[in-house]
């Protein structure tokens, strides 16, 4: 695949302007070789700090893994034949890119390593100062707050006798006939009801003396 050619931990040269050709012309960042690599993967193993720094640009996920292993913890591991004191100024750069891009730590591959644990089994003591910061960033930062419980829906007023907000089938509460306007639809604060019980309940409490139908009609009788 032309990305991983770019980024081959096995040329010296890096291709790194071929890189950034395939990056312009849109080519899959995260695309998968035949052993589960990708190509950012490689470029860590490489100790390309600048290579990886293109590909995370161009929003290569950081944290894709082998068998547990992201790219922070395979760089850690030092997987050439440098000398660690060589290998560790490497792998520090590549470390703060990857860490800059959201690379996490705190993770850990299958036998339960995280990059610090390797970085100091591999003596590369740069490399470890680096990740021991960001855990203890990461330690320090506050717990993110709950998201806020949505607010309440807001609905009509409720049944004036027992406070329902739909008739037992579900559908709208029924008003009483006295108190629509001329357009049919209900006065503002007028009463609803749920069923002819409830509206019997507040006909009885005194809605009578209120209903705008009943004083009209004792207008006319007046």
């Amino acid at each position: 695949m032309a990305v991983h050619k770019a980024v081959n931990p096995h040329d010296e040269r890096g291709k790194l302007k071929t890189l950034q050709v395939l990056i312009k012309a849109e080519a899959n960042v995260d695309a998968v070789d035949s052993e589960g690599f990708t190509p950012i993967i490689m470029a860590a193993q490489g100790g390309y700090s600048t290579h990886c720094k293109e590909l995370a640009e161009a929003d290569a996920d950081v944290h894709v893994n082998i068998k547990g292993d992201t790219a922070l913890i395979l760089v850690a591991m030092n997987p050439g034949d440098e000398p660690a004191a060589e290998w560790d100024v490497k792998a520090r750069d590549v470390v703060g890119v990857l860490l800059e891009a959201g690379g996490d730590a705190a993770t850990t591959n299958e036998k339960g390593e995280n990059a610090l644990y390797l970085a100091k089994r591999e003596k590369l003591p740069a490399t470890a100062a680096l990740l021991e910061q960001a855990l203890a960033a990461k330690a320090a930062a506050p717990e993110p707050e709950p998201e806020p419980e949505p607010e309440p829906e807001e609905r009509g007023p409720g049944c004036v006798s027992c406070g329902a907000h739909t008739k037992p089938d579900g559908s709208a509460l029924g008003v009483c006939r006295g108190c629509k306007g001329e357009d049919g639809r209900a006065l503002p604060g007028g009463p609803r009801f749920c069923s002819v019980t409830c509206q019997k309940v507040c006909w009885e409490s005194g809605h009578r003396q209120a209903c705008a139908r009943y004083k009209e009609k004792q207008h006319r009788l007046a």
